[in-house]
């Protein structure tokens, strides 16, 4: 647990410290106390030091005593990175600073940063369960608030004073406070949530990139759908996505009970913690605003909406700059989730030349389609869930991947190219595009029999 690991690097720190001029001066902050407190594991070890430019020298002073690699220098943050490795079993990622007092010039984000008090130095964090301190040399704990131990016993996040100059030091701090609420299956407290609500609009300020390496940490926690409510509770899902924002009270068809938020929200529950299957499920029916049209018999219909969904969210994920092949793969997801709602139960109107596609199309990614497939028919009204249809299917695709394993398509375009005397050029990828398609038909079809294929398609 937390606790032990903690215990530990503390005693190694303090005797490495013991007798030099960080004695007495180094205090483990934040997270790593609020989580040894809470027995949560965790790998983020900060430590503050009571001396100015304290952090880099500290950093400095392990490297030069055998005890950490080379520190990694911020000097324009005065803060500095290094691995401590006490002995031979043991290795832990630091990150130093020295105690310090910020001020902020008017609309600016960065500020100016000098040595201060350790009071100075925790009145300048964002809430009081983050402001512990934990001395290096005994482990007392050290509540210079008054209120982050009582917070953390009762499960409550609060801005370590007041959360209007707080929020308004670093926006982002908005998402953080819905972050660890969620995380922690804490409460935010009545005037910090006020004040979240207040200056959601403050969050237009901060980078697109700033913004989703938060969403990217709720969106991946156990408890995903209380923090995505949160943020929608507060405006801040306004401010972030308003592109699924939108969608609350969109209301659907008989094929559904919940509005389109709602039912995205279930689908994003019944997801596992993977960031590309979460993302999918928040964004598969992004595109339902866009294409919703009523029917002559007064029916709402939401056609193509995967499409236009797959679209808009290539806008959304390139704008929070995710990987280009994770922004591919998820709107592809996003634009087959509809493949099978014509499959039959246990999708037995599925061809397996079908299957057989999709699998040569995303090799073992199909499987997150498949999830995202079972979380979405699970939301459904319950008289149009097909409970057992994904888990047939999926049975299907393991035995036609063994099978497409064991007899491989053994055409190349070179063998076109000497079988039919013709040089290279369109006709022959098209060829073996016929050939691939058959052979998706039958792969027990051999290469003699493919080419023979070809040949009768050539007369």
């Amino acid at each position: 647990m937390s606790r032990v690991h903690l215990d530990a690097l503390r005693s190694h720190l303090d005797n490495a410290i013991k007798g030099s001029p960080f004695d007495g001066k180094v205090y483990f902050a934040g997270g790593c106390v609020r989580d040894h407190l809470l027995l949560r594991q965790t790998n983020d070890f900060d430590l503050t030091v009571a001396l100015p430019d304290g952090g880099i020298a500290l950093a400095n002073y392990l490297h030069q005593s055998g005890l950490a690699m080379e520190p990694v220098i911020y000097a324009a943050f005065g803060t500095a990175m290094v691995y401590f490795s006490p002995d031979d079993s043991n290795r832990y990622k630091l990150e130093l600073v020295m105690t310090r007092r910020e001020s902020y010039r008017p609309s600016s984000r960065k500020p100016s940063v000098e040595f201060g008090t350790l009071e100075e130095d925790v009145i300048r964090r964002d809430f009081t369960v983050n402001s512990l301190l934990m001395t290096v040399d005994d482990g007392e704990i050290l509540d210079l608030t008054g209120k982050g131990r009582d917070d953390l016993s009762n499960g409550v996040i609060r801005t370590v004073s007041d959360p209007k100059v707080i929020f308004a030091q670093d926006p982002l701090r908005l998402l953080r406070a819905v972050r660890y609420a969620t995380d922690l299956g804490f409460i935010i407290e009545p005037e910090t949530w006020d004040q979240i609500g207040r200056a959601a609009t403050s969050l237009k300020e901060i980078s697109p990139e700033r913004i989703a390496e938060e969403m990217n940490r709720i969106i991946v926690l156990d408890n995903a759908v209380q923090g995505l409510e949160m943020l929608q509770e507060t405006g801040l899902l306004r401010q972030v996505l308003p592109e699924v924002d939108i969608l609350a009270g969109l209301a659907q068809n008989k094929y559904h009970y919940l509005d389109v938020f709602e039912h995205t929200l279930e689908v994003v529950r019944h997801c596992r913690s993977d960031l590309r299957l979460r993302w999918a499920a928040l964004l598969h029916d992004l595109g339902k605003e866009k294409c919703l049209r009523i029917s002559a018999q007064g029916t709402r219909q939401f056609i193509g909406h995967e499409r236009t969904g797959a679209s808009m969210a290539a806008e959304v994920l390139r704008r929070f700059s995710l990987p280009n092949g994770t922004i591919d793969l998820i709107c592809r997801v996003i634009k087959d989730h509809m493949r099978f709602k014509q499959g039959g139960e246990q999708g037995q109107l599925i061809k397996d030349a079908t299957l057989r596609r999709m699998i040569q199309s995303y090799g073992i990614d199909i499987y997150l389609l498949l999830e995202l497939i079972q979380a979405d028919n699970m939301t459904h009204h319950p008289d149009y869930r097909l409970p057992e249809q994904v888990s047939r299917l999926s049975q299907r695709v393991e035995n036609l991947t063994e099978e497409m394993e064991k007899h491989r398509f053994s055409l190349t375009g070179m063998d076109i190219i000497h079988e039919f005397s013709i040089q290279s050029s369109p006709l022959v990828g098209n060829l073996l595009k016929l050939a691939e398609n058959e052979w998706l038909e039958n792969p027990y079809l051999t290469r003699e029999e493919l080419i023979e294929i070809i040949r009768e398609n050539l007369k």
